[in-house]
């Protein structure tokens, strides 16, 4: 296997481990952002702006919350998608594009292609 797609791999399996609920911010994940984005994905499916989020801390806002980050793109699977999937298909893409831009760094900063792979596979996988 060439070393690129070794970073892939490595960044693709803790990717699947993050989105079956691995332990890192396991409590945020369940805790806030699962229901934050559960009001977000009501909202827009009823064809309303997601101003209030009443599921959390008695209702709070929901669009000004940075946290919700509704104009990131990365966040539009949980927008789309159930939780399991959601979490998969974006930690997928985020360390995947971490491995890629750590061994893209990698190999500018003159490291052997198995170096930068190691690097990117370190990076992402964190």
């Amino acid at each position: 296997m060439n070393a690129p797609l070794a970073a892939l791999a490595a960044a693709f399996l803790a990717a699947w481990d993050q989105g079956s609920g691995g332990a890192p911010f396991f409590r945020d994940r369940f805790y806030y952002f699962e229901p934050l984005y559960a009001s977000c994905r009501e909202a827009l499916a009823g064809g309303e702006v997601p101003l209030w989020n009443p599921r959390l801390n008695c209702g709070q806002p929901l669009l000004a919350t940075w946290q919700a980050g509704l104009g990131c793109p990365l966040l539009l699977p949980f927008l789309l998608l159930p939780w399991e999937p959601a979490c998969r298909l974006f930690w997928f893409v985020a360390l995947g594009t971490a491995a890629a831009g750590a061994y893209a760094l990698g190999r500018r900063a003159g490291l052997t292609p198995p170096g930068a792979a190691a690097a990117a596979a370190l990076f992402a996988c964190g």
